[in-house]
């Protein structure tokens, strides 16, 4: 803040009016205590599942993932359960997960994978199904033949749920995954090469995302400047982005009276003469 000196001892009245603006671009905030502590739960649950599907506890997993759900209708919890069940060749339960994930999020960035993972089952099953398997079942001592699942499951595959908000809310959200590892991204540039915009959404927003390093852009809103963070997400669980918009640096407003005329002010040291 700047100091004003008066030269002469007499009293003197004088005004300060000043106008600032604090310029904080992607600044965290603590959420409220409500949805804070229900993020820890839903956090919590993610977490939980995601230790069981690592220790190779499928059916365990499921059951956490199953819950998770249930308390808090996020799609990731879908998506986890039905891997889980497709680690145990329960083929029925995990394709009316993967299903039940496209329905209420088909918006999600990986719905066509998704798709192509429904496909993929249901054509394993039906070729598990024909005469000739059913014989290889029968030779076996008649156990059903397994299933082979039609992409890799390690834990890697698991999906997390990324919550992002800002400050105000309604702000316009694109999320950009990175493709190349060391792409740089330029904010307002025509093209990012390097990088593949996955969401465009609006704040609050509550995506299911795929592990990978991701770009955030929150755009010009209102009066409010444009930000942008960088966003890792790892496998099978929650991460929370809140940003803080700011609107600007703003130039000051000083004024400086006296009853005394032709006093001497300095302001920062800078003698300036009235």
């Amino acid at each position: 803040m700047s100091l004003v000196f008066l030269s002469r001892r007499s009293a003197l009245l004088f005004v300060l009016l000043v106008l600032l603006a604090a310029f904080a671009t992607g600044a965290a905030a603590q959420p409220k205590d409500g949805s804070g502590k229900r993020l820890e739960s839903i956090r919590a649950e993610m977490d939980k599942g995601q230790s069981l599907f690592v220790a190779g506890n499928y059916a365990a997993a499921a059951a956490v993932f199953e819950a998770g759900y249930a308390a808090y209708p996020y799609s990731a919890f879908l998506f986890n359960a039905g891997v889980c069940y497709q680690k145990q060749n329960d083929v029925d339960r995990a394709l009316a997960k993967f299903k039940e994930y496209v329905k209420v999020d088909p918006t999600a960035p990986d719905v066509d994978k998704v798709n192509q993972r429904i496909a993929a089952l249901e054509a394993a099953k039906a070729a598990a199904a024909t005469p000739s398997a059913d014989a290889g079942a029968e030779a076996d001592g008649g156990a059903p033949a397994p299933i082979a699942a039609p992409s890799a499951d390690d834990q890697s595959s698991m999906k997390s749920l990324v919550v992002i908000e800002t400050e105000p809310d309604g702000a316009p959200i694109r999320i950009y995954k990175r493709l190349e590892p060391n792409a740089q991204f330029t904010l307002g540039a025509a093209a990012n090469p390097g990088f593949q915009e996955v969401v465009a959404t609006h704040a609050p927003a509550n995506l299911t995302l795929d592990v990978g390093q991701y770009h955030v852009v929150v755009e010009k809103f209102r009066d409010f400047n444009a930000s942008e963070a960088e966003m890792a997400v790892s496998a099978g669980h929650v991460h929370q982005l809140k940003a803080n918009l700011s609107q600007g640096r703003f130039m000051a407003f000083l004024r400086v009276s006296s009853n005394v005329l032709g006093a001497h002010v300095w302001i920062d040291d800078k003698k300036k003469e009235h």
